[in-house]
């Protein structure tokens, strides 16, 4: 078989597939169809993107169980009035809202205890001030299996007028075992949000004179919270969105991706057959680069690389209707050598700069037969060869004859 005869074989076949793509295409996506997705990119498109970055706490990807224990400790930094925060009663003035308690206590005597013993269990916070005592179950995740009896004991043990047992949660406490047990030993249940609702509501009297550093802090806190709750995993319109279009949504994704399958299929049997073409013109070995991107390299004496790189772009009706061309260094370094001797020859172009390398963008090819983007290679490739590369080597040779 001739190389000619494959050429155009290659030719022949990949057109071949492009009528196939544009035939399926026209049968499988029929008008109404069509109409329904592209309503459905309006709604998307209508709805706020805006998407909740990581806190420094999602970040450090603690465990849930070493998490509560990290929590409970921030609470109790908190709850603190005279800690380095600086924002005084902040906590325990919104905690007593929440609870809707009246509590009596003086800030240098406040006390606040992490893991408190009882009977050899541990409440996870104890706070206890002048006419009361506050014992915190801090639930994350787990369900509410602790020995409450007991945590009920030790708060008695404190002799308040007031003796509160607090379950605080992320997510109301509803099985009706544990809705039981609570009511049983005197407990109510808190919910993070309520908790933090009444702080961002107070915090405006404490900014003056609180630690900008706590503060954010702070701030980073309720924002892993939240995200914990599920309501900030993404903004509740879009989350609406997805969750009531799942299944169109998956069927256009995967329509999406068999579109662009085809898509590349079609491109790299054209560069397949452009990379046999421009290596029979030139008797240069050209390579193919992750099965899109055609290049040949040219090498001076010295090791330094510059070479040429192109690639088909899809438009619309046409996924191989744009063809790029650029000249590439691969060093910023060996760009800088060849510089002066390739702009010259391109006065039209400029030079993109990114990830380490030197992009010198030729003007796009529209529409183009393989014969057009043949010849515009060729081209290409002997203005560098003959008067870029071979100029260059010439001097290097001569300068290594006389040293």
């Amino acid at each position: 078989m001739s190389a000619q005869f494959h050429k155009i074989f290659n030719t022949i076949c990949s057109y071949l597939t492009l009528l196939w793509y544009l035939t399926c295409i026209s049968r499988k996506y029929d008008a109404p169809m069509i109409e329904e997705y592209e309503k459905l990119i309006k709604e998307f498109y209508s709805l706020p993107k805006v998407v909740p970055q990581p806190t420094y706490l999602e970040l450090c990807q603690y465990p849930y169980r070493r998490l509560k224990e990290i929590c409970s400790r921030m609470l109790s930094f908190f709850l603190q009035p005279t800690a380095e925060h600086g924002m005084d009663e902040l906590f325990i003035q919104s905690l007593a809202q929440t609870l809707q308690e009246d509590l009596e206590y003086r800030t240098g005597n406040l006390r606040v205890i992490v893991e408190d013993n009882a009977e050899g269990k541990r409440i996870d916070l104890v706070v206890a001030g002048e006419n009361f005592v506050i014992g915190i179950e801090n639930k994350i995740t787990a369900g509410l299996y602790n020995p409450l009896d007991k945590y009920r004991e030790k708060l008695s043990s404190y002799q308040k007028e007031k003796a509160i047992g607090v379950v605080l949660s992320l997510r109301r406490v509803q099985r009706r075992e544990e809705v039981d047990w609570m009511r049983e030993n005197g407990f109510v249940n808190i919910l993070y949000s309520e908790l933090f609702t009444s702080v961002k509501q107070n915090i405006g009297f404490y900014l003056g004179k609180s630690s900008d550093k706590y503060l954010i802090y702070l701030q980073d806190f309720i924002k892993t919270i939240e995200n914990m709750e599920g309501n900030n995993t993404m903004n509740q319109p879009l989350a609406d969105f997805f969750f009531d279009n799942a299944e169109k949504v998956d069927e256009l994704v995967k329509l999406y991706n068999e579109f662009n399958n085809k898509i590349t299929q079609i491109r790299n049997q054209h560069i397949n057959s452009l990379r046999e073409a421009m290596s029979e013109k030139t008797g240069e070995n050209w390579w193919i680069w992750s099965g899109f991107d055609l290049g040949f390299t040219f090498h001076d004496t010295e090791g330094r690389k510059l070479g040429i790189e192109s690639v088909y772009e899809k438009e619309k009706r046409n996924p191989i209707g744009r063809f790029n061309i650029q000249i590439t260094a691969w060093n910023i370094k060996d760009w800088d050598y060849f510089r002066s001797a390739v702009t010259p020859l391109f006065p039209d172009n400029e030079v993109q700069y990114g990830g380490g390398k030197a992009n010198f963008r030729l003007d796009p090819m529209l529409n183009p037969t393989e014969e057009q983007i043949t010849e515009r290679l060729f081209e290409i490739y002997s203005i560098l060869k003959h008067k870029v590369v071979e100029p260059i080597i010439e001097i290097q040779l001569e300068a290594q004859t006389l040293n």
